[in-house]
């Protein structure tokens, strides 16, 4: 079986390694019948050649940046890389774990000190209930990690609940769509809302933590969370976290600089008020934030805006102007936040940048506002407000959305890339293009509630109107015509135009580089075709759980381009790098919009009736 810690040396035996890996893919492939274990084997396979095809590519390019710029953005498949005495060696996962177990101290009298006291009452009171009795016959029964992880589904909300009450929240984002989620950390713990930056704890779960690999991979895991919620914490030094198994658990003293890091041994553990390992287990979950290392993030004051309206600020949403992120953000840093507003419904204020960029979000969702037929499927503008806590104005929108679940069902999927091909019709007989679809700005709409809609009821909401372009070319000239009939006459005729747009070519690019159309990530423009590409991006990155064979390259790096074209433009490889990975029902939908963009030839005349056609064929 393939192996995530394989040992990488210079060129020849890379090329060897991967001459090895090709050949064991190759027999599996071969096999009469394609099972979920073969399934499995797949992707770790392909996870090994994608580690070592980019340090072969590495190597011969000599790339630097191709270095540096994996180390930064390297996830489940290619840790990192990094270049340690002018040689190139790739860092998995695993051997993360074993840098940390090597370096940390066991010292179980640190975390004595810390955690709080253990209930013994309240234990048996869960334990003894009808729930924690199921729940013991379950742990007792389980034979594989997702059986550990659906208990702890129910364990760690009900333990929360008695410790806390409402302050504490338990998000299972094992499936959610959780932003930085792409490892697939079992459960989170977050001081209510479901956002990096109220994250307060996490564990993960293994079906075993008996040998050393098991113990390597949960640690890398969790280590893997700290940077990805370092850039939304960014106060925050130290991270009190937890692997467990079925048998054992071990609890995670964790810094921000890697030095000094503690663990307790592993200890043993049963859903059991003797076992000392749920003794403990409980006790980490009755904690206080602080002593877990959290630090609430800084939420501004009371914001006033309109005729003496307000909005009372409750969860920090995003704090960040990476390229991670987007390449449109160019200065300073962009922030989002969660509230209420005088009349109760949910409403999100967002600081841009800077105040020119503020100035261009307000001008284009205002115009986006007077047509009748993007209502409700875009944000509107309640009102542009001051807070003592920023210089500068901040916008207040409506409606809030969420991020869309990886664990989403496939039609349910399908319908809301169904709904955003509709927005980008609209927008483009309007004229516009978006500039920057993404994962983060195709959200599922959130009622007045907060409620998000269930799979059948879903709405699309399309988030951050900063990228708003207008279209330079016409192609057909009935555009202009329809732009100026009534919205009735519009939604009958429209359904019937094939309208072919072209922006303006440029020679910078917007957008989040993982989602980018080819020919944007070439400087040559966005049109109707390239957004649909981008919502083709989408589609897989959701289905995929946020796995996207370009995932460690930006848009400044001449190898996307090549990489993308080439996983896309070959059957094989978009079998072995896309396919693998994403559920085997929605092959057949996702080939056939990969043959839409790419066969014959890359195509840029993609029209939104093509692209809704195939997703629904």
């Amino acid at each position: 079986m393939a192996s995530s810690s394989a040992p990488w040396g210079e060129l020849p035996e890379l090329k060897e390694k991967l001459k090895g890996l090709e050949e064991q893919k190759a027999a599996v492939l071969v096999l009469s019948e394609i099972g979920p274990r073969e399934l499995i084997l797949l992707g770790e396979l392909n996870k090994d050649l994608d580690r070592v095809q980019a340090a072969i590519t590495a190597l011969s390019s000599g790339s630097s940046h191709l270095l540096e710029e994996a180390t930064r953005k390297a996830t489940i498949g290619a840790v990192e890389i990094i270049l340690k005495k002018q040689k190139l060696t790739i860092t998995s996962i695993k051997d993360v774990g074993v840098r940390l177990m090597e370096s940390s101290d066991t010292d179980s009298a640190f975390f004595e000190e810390r955690l709080a006291g253990y209930d013994d009452a309240a234990a048996n009171l869960f334990l003894q209930s009808t729930m924690g009795q199921q729940v013991q016959q379950q742990w007792a029964a389980a034979s594989k990690e997702k059986d550990l992880q659906a208990c702890l589904n129910t364990i760690v909300p009900l333990l929360l609940s008695r410790c806390h009450g409402e302050s504490r929240k338990y998000w299972d984002t094992s499936g959610s769509g959780l932003r930085g989620t792409e490892l697939r950390i079992d459960c989170t713990v977050s001081d209510g809302p479901c956002c990096p930056a109220h994250v307060v704890t996490y564990a993960e779960a293994k079906f075993t933590l008996i040998s050393a690999t098991d113990q390597a991979e949960a640690v890398g895991q969790l280590w893997q969370r700290v940077e990805q919620l370092s850039s939304d914490q960014d106060m925050r030094d130290t991270w009190t976290v937890a692997t467990i198994s079925k048998n054992h658990v071990q609890f995670w003293y964790l810094k921000r600089s890697q030095h000094a890091c503690k663990c307790t041994p592993l200890v043993s553990f049963s859903l059991s008020t003797t076992s000392p390992g749920f003794q403990m287990w409980h006790r980490w979950l009755a904690s206080t934030s602080q002593a877990l290392g959290y630090l609430p993030p800084e939420l501004p004051s009371p914001i006033s805006f309109g005729n003496e309206q307000r909005m009372h600020v409750t969860a920090k949403v995003c704090d960040n102007s990476s390229k991670l992120e987007s390449s449109s953000m160019l200065h300073g840093k962009v922030m989002v936040f969660l509230g209420k507003l005088s009349d109760n419904s949910p409403a999100v204020a967002k600081l841009p940048a800077t105040h020119a960029l503020l100035k261009q979000e307000e001008n284009n969702i205002s115009q986006i506002s007077k047509w009748p037929e993007l209502t409700g499927s875009v944000v509107i503008l309640r009102g542009v407000g001051q807070t003592k806590s920023f210089s500068r104005p901040i916008l207040i929108l409506q409606p809030v959305g969420r991020l869309i679940p990886y664990c989403i069902e496939h039609e349910a999927l399908l319908t809301l890339i169904t709904q955003f091909t509709c927005i980008v019709e609209q927008l483009s007989i309007r004229g516009y293009l978006h500039g920057d679809l993404s994962y983060y700005n195709l959200l599922q709409h959130v009622d007045s509630e907060g409620r998000h809609h269930d799979d059948q009821g879903m709405r699309a909401l399309l988030v951050d109107m900063q990228t708003l372009m207008p279209l330079r070319e016409v192609t057909c000239s009935l555009m202009l015509i329809l732009q100026q009939i009534q919205y009735f006459i519009f939604q009958v005729f429209t359904q019937h135009v094939n309208v072919v747009v072209q922006a303006a070519q440029a020679d910078f690019t917007t957008g989040t580089p993982l989602f980018m159309g080819l020919n944007v990530i070439r400087k040559q423009g966005h049109c109707v075709s390239t957004e649909l590409e981008t919502l083709m991006y989408v589609l897989i990155f959701t289905l995929s759980g946020g796995i996207l064979p370009w995932r460690h390259l930006d848009s400044d790096d001449h190898n996307l381009s090549s990489v993308k074209c080439g996983v896309m433009t070959s059957s094989s490889e978009f079998f072995r790098r896309v396919l693998t990975y994403v559920p085997k029902k929605c092959w057949d939908v996702l080939d056939r919009l990969r043959k839409l963009f790419f066969t014959p030839d890359y195509s840029t005349d993609v029209t939104c009736a093509k692209f809704t056609a195939e997703l629904h064929l």
